[in-house]
């Protein structure tokens, strides 16, 4: 039986996570080549863009470790929406990157990353999770849902030609 681990990143994890955030790239520039691209997984991300997350007190880099193996990550920031005549004060954390590499996927561990991070935004005092999700990302949609997301805003694009 297989021993999964929900953890913070490491220094020793960066090498891995370029090659998970290489692959949640590949995925994107496949579909929307007219907005993303595949870059050099040394050059994407460098290591200090992990290390700023590691020394955030308001962020979090999670892995998830399949017998010792990182096989998935999620990345998150607390913050705030202030007090606005039309707007309530509120603290949130906002989930940037969710990957599972593609041989570990529909096992659970996308559930569990998210749970760690909802987790964490309780023990912070958020209100809420937010995150962005491609249209054309139906994994991730069903995902979200089933983890009890819904919409709340539609972001909408026209390209100029």
């Amino acid at each position: 039986m297989s021993v999964t681990t929900i953890r913070e990143a490491v220094p020793a994890d960066f090498d891995t996570l370029a090659r998970l955030y290489s692959e949640l790239d590949a995925y994107h520039a496949a579909v929307h080549p007219d907005l993303f691209r595949v870059p050099d997984p040394t050059a994407a991300r460098p290591d200090a863009y992990y290390q700023e997350l590691l020394d955030s007190p308001l962020c979090r880099l999670l892995v998830a470790e399949v017998d010792g193996q990182v096989v998935g990550f999620v990345s998150f920031r607390l913050d705030y929406s202030p007090e606005l005549p039309n707007c309530l004060p509120y603290t949130y954390v906002k989930v940037s990157d969710l990957e599972v590499t593609p041989a570990f996927r529909r096992r659970g561990l996308g559930r569990r990353l998210m749970q760690a991070a909802e987790d964490w935004a309780r023990k912070k005092g958020a209100v809420s999770l937010v995150l962005n999700v491609f249209d054309f990302n139906e994994n991730a949609r069903e995902l979200y849902r089933a983890l009890g997301y819904h919409e709340l805003s539609h972001r909408m694009r026209k390209k100029l030609e």
